[in-house]
């Protein structure tokens, strides 16, 4: 009696490629938003004795979400405006924040006030969640989380 030896074929292994193209930008920032972690106020203002969320700190925590989605971010001055403008980089979708520009001659405060302006903007169209510091949280204070709220005018382009 001879032995027939059977050779088993391994399986393949389907691995799935993350990839986006059909999915609309408002379905993207919701993913954006469901996996950003609430930004960290680590920035000072020495002036009002108060701790922001700094514009670069939040683009860079910011900035892998928008890669893995295909989403580009774009923060131009136009008509007296400053515009947060989230593009679908397969579709071309977007969606944009503004808020208007006051008259302001002093360069350095016109500065401030755009650096502000790119910021909440921004916190505004992705519901931003920012908190406290790492001081705060270990004092024992209780830790602040909040969407950020704000009169930014959203409109599809």
């Amino acid at each position: 009696m001879s032995k027939e030896k059977t050779t088993t074929t391994p399986k393949k292994v389907v691995v799935k490629k993350m990839d986006f193209p059909n999915w609309s930008i408002n379905l993207k920032i919701f993913r954006i938003q469901n996996e950003l972690e609430a930004i960290i106020k680590d920035a000072k203002n020495p002036y009002f004795k108060s701790n922001y969320a700094d514009i670069n700190a939040m683009l860079e925590q910011l900035q892998p979400l928008l890669n893995r989605y295909k989403v580009a971010i774009e923060q131009p001055m136009k008509d007296g405006k400053v515009f947060t403008i989230l593009t679908c980089v397969d579709t071309g979708d977007s969606k944009s924040s503004s808020l208007e520009l006051q008259p302001i001659s002093d360069p350095q405060k016109l500065g401030s006030v755009i650096t502000y302006y790119r910021r909440y903007t921004l916190q505004g169209l992705l519901g931003i969640r920012t908190k406290d510091d790492d001081a705060n949280i270990a004092s024992g204070q209780t830790i602040n989380e909040s969407r950020a709220t704000s009169s930014v005018t959203i409109n599809e382009i």
